[in-house]
């Protein structure tokens, strides 16, 4: 089995077709070792999805990605909702939604209905180009979100 790395899916086939009599060896170790290292760096790769430029009203659709960006590029403030985006009922979803901030800083986000929020209303700061991140999860397939 040395010499070459192989997937965690070669391995397993080689040892269920029988083609890997034998001890299992160091060198083969380090091929499964190496082949899961690669598969959780995939699962961690999540493409961001550019959700638009907020002028006055956004809406982002959970089915583009889970991770979405919004880009301010206007002080009116933008109102953020979230469309149905076909998701199943009954399953927790959770969204990364970055809000970047005007050049100049003064871009301000309001929030559509069906997402709420414990406290204060969250806001983006007021920093030029700042990137701010808002957690959002819905617990009902998407109906209902709340931002944490």
């Amino acid at each position: 089995m040395s010499g070459s790395v192989k997937t965690a899916a070669q391995l397993l086939t080689e040892f269920a077709d029988g083609q890997a009599a034998g001890a299992i060896t160091p060198s083969d170790v380090r091929d499964i070792i190496a082949s899961i290292g690669a598969v959780a760096g995939q699962i961690n790769q999540v493409p961001v999805y550019q959700a638009g430029n907020g002028g006055t009203a956004i809406t982002i659709n959970p089915t583009n990605s889970h991770i979405q960006n919004i880009t301010l590029n206007s002080p009116s403030p933008c109102v953020i909702s979230i469309g149905n985006g076909n998701e199943i009922a009954n399953t927790r979803i959770k969204m990364e939604l970055y809000v970047t901030q005007t050049a100049s800083g003064n871009g301000s986000v309001s929030w559509g209905t069906g997402i709420s929020w414990n406290g204060a209303t969250p806001q983006v700061g007021s920093t030029a180009s700042g990137v701010y991140l808002f957690n959002i999860v819905s617990i009902d397939g998407g109906t209902t979100w709340s931002i944490v």
